[in-house]
């Protein structure tokens, strides 16, 4: 369609690989202007035949993109390698002209290998805590391992085995370090070493870590009671917040309250009014292990 003041908008097509090859398409709707502005005019060729009846013969332009005209575009392929910018030519010329004029020609994207991507992981839904609700509902005060899922509008429900065995990881990893900024002196480690004590699970050499090894370690090294050498180096400020949650932590079950003192205090009331689990956030890869960082909050948050 021509546009004011009647210039002609070439109609491009998007790079396709379907065509073979996609970069030496000779169909094209409409065929771009020449602009020879500061060039001199070539005479026309001195043996050309004229008929009485009829127009002079005009030599047939060949489709391309050149005379001034930019090349197309590269960023619907991915790789795509542009060229030097086409310089004019002339109308006439002796001899076959090339349909790039003379823009040197483009080579093909395919045989540049594609550059590797990040190492980059996805965590399983129910551990990302990039979401801004919490992925499920985890209590790491309760002495019970009840981890739950959340479906909508306040409701639980159990998270089932199947969704316990699957990859905490993708792609699967059989190394994860997770730390918590309120302790970090206390790192959850997981590695399968066989039947690993790390994980307080039975495993397997190489077998994937699954959203439950996660969950379940995380648990268990919340619930490890401390030593009496962990209380000493609190500050006097840290060991009495420590002490009213652990305090809370008794009273919240009173039929278990009498049991619970016995335990001591424990990890997880170094995390004061912040037990609830919120999730996991990458904090890159080291050591040949995948970091993370343990999210947590209090539990009306």
């Amino acid at each position: 369609m021509a546009t004011p003041p009647y210039v002609y908008a070439p109609v491009y097509y998007p790079p396709n690989p379907y065509l073979d090859p996609y970069y030496h398409q000779h169909h094209s709707p409409f065929i771009p202007p020449v602009n020879l502005q500061g060039l001199q005019p070539l005479s026309p060729p001195a043996r050309t035949v004229h008929f009485d009846d009829g127009d002079p013969p005009v030599r047939p332009r060949v489709v391309s993109w050149h005379a001034g005209m930019p090349s197309p575009p590269g960023g619907a392929v991915p790789f795509y390698y542009t060229s030097p910018q086409p310089q004019p030519v002339p109308l006439y010329t002796h001899g076959r002209r090339h349909s790039f004029g003379n823009a040197p020609v483009m080579s093909p994207p395919w045989p540049y290998p594609p550059q590797p991507y990040p190492h980059q992981s996805i965590l399983h839904p129910l551990l990302d805590g990039e979401h801004r609700t919490p992925p499920i509902f985890f209590d790491m005060s309760v002495t019970m391992f009840t981890p739950l899922k959340l479906t909508g509008r306040g409701s639980k429900t159990s998270i089932t085995s199947e969704e316990l065995e699957q990859p905490a990881l993708w792609p699967p990893t059989t190394r994860m370090r997770i730390v918590c900024d309120n302790v970090r002196q206390w790192p959850v480690e997981l590695q399968y070493q066989g039947n690993s004590m790390l994980l307080q699970v039975p495993g397997m050499e190489s077998r994937p870590i699954t959203l439950g090894n996660v969950l379940q370690a995380i648990h268990t090294n919340m619930q490890t009671q401390i030593t009496h050498m962990d209380w000493a180096r609190l500050s006097k400020s840290d060991d009495v917040d420590v002490a009213r949650a652990y305090t809370r932590r008794c009273k919240a079950f009173p039929s278990l309250e009498e049991h619970e003192k016995r335990q001591g205090v424990r990890r997880v009331d170094y995390l004061k009014k912040h037990y609830m689990f919120k999730g996991l956030k990458s904090s890159g890869h080291s050591d040949g292990f995948d970091n993370f960082k343990l999210l947590i909050g209090p539990p009306d948050s």
